[in-house]
């Protein structure tokens, strides 16, 4: 996988986006650190909930909306993992991982998700990784809990 641009940072277009997302019209979500909203002013709205939780999610896996397609089919789940996935999570700098937290919380918060368990692997970009995620979840508005996978999965890397 190479990446052969960085994106350039949109803050007012994300900031258009995060405003849009807190007043979705598919579902509206409070955090229960805050009351209810007190009235609906959106004939739209079907549904008000305390926000909901994802216990399981790669964010950086919002990236992979996009990617080209892996070298030849994959025959299994280690395939998977070896032709896509690990393949990303190499790929990832601190930059990526940003807008990857950014763009996978918003998407969360877009559909009524206000807190996070995220599990993160960046072998290339250790280094300062989770909090470069809590900081972007913490600018999106939803809370997050990640965590970071350590293992011997290449054993020649």
């Amino acid at each position: 996988l190479q990446i052969e641009r960085k994106v350039e940072s949109p803050p007012d277009e994300l900031k258009n986006l995060l405003k849009a997302a807190r007043c979705s019209r598919r579902r509206r979500a409070w955090s229960c650190e805050h009351d209810p909203p007190a009235k609906c002013d959106d004939p739209f709205m079907t549904v008000s909930t305390p926000g909901l939780v994802c216990a399981h999610h790669h964010l950086y896996s919002a990236l992979a909306r996009g990617m080209p397609a892996p070298p030849r089919t994959p025959g299994g789940f280690q395939e998977i993992l070896e032709l896509v996935w690990w393949r990303l999570d190499l790929a990832l700098d601190l930059e990526t991982i940003e807008w990857s937290a950014k763009l996978g919380a918003l998407e969360a918060l877009e559909r009524g998700t206000t807190a996070i368990i995220d599990h993160h692997e960046s072998p290339n970009a250790i280094e300062g990784s989770l909090s470069v995620i809590a900081d972007a979840c913490q600018e999106v508005g939803v809370r997050i809990s990640c965590a970071y996978r350590s293992g011997l999965r290449r054993a020649t890397d």
